[in-house]
């Protein structure tokens, strides 16, 4: 896999909030529950075990300007996606991450 892999710390989209990531059990949340609150997944990969993995992606791009003494401008453009991966099985999460490239 390509990217970093990291914690959960880190805002995904408006509409996904680490607070709700708290809300997240492995073993126990239930894949009803993620499409109701999450929405649909941007992505879902299916395997022949019947395991799901479900991504919600989320890509942004912020711009700096930074200037030293009127004699020159830089602009900085930073492209940035991360993507909330969960895995599930027979209906419930059995994990998560956060993948950032």
């Amino acid at each position: 896999m390509q990217g970093e892999s990291i914690g959960l710390g880190h805002p995904l989209q408006p509409g996904v909030r680490p607070v709700q990531w708290a809300g997240i059990d492995v073993g126990q949340t239930r894949a009803d529950w993620i499409r109701t609150t999450f929405g649909a997944p941007d992505r879902i990969t299916s395997y022949d075990d019947g395991t799901e993995v479900w991504r919600y992606r989320n890509s942004s791009t912020s711009e700096s300007k930074i200037g030293l003494f009127l004699l020159f401008r830089i602009n900085v453009e930073r492209d940035s996606t991360e993507t909330l991966a969960l895995e599930i099985r027979q209906g419930v999460v059995t994990d998560y991450w956060l993948e950032r490239r």
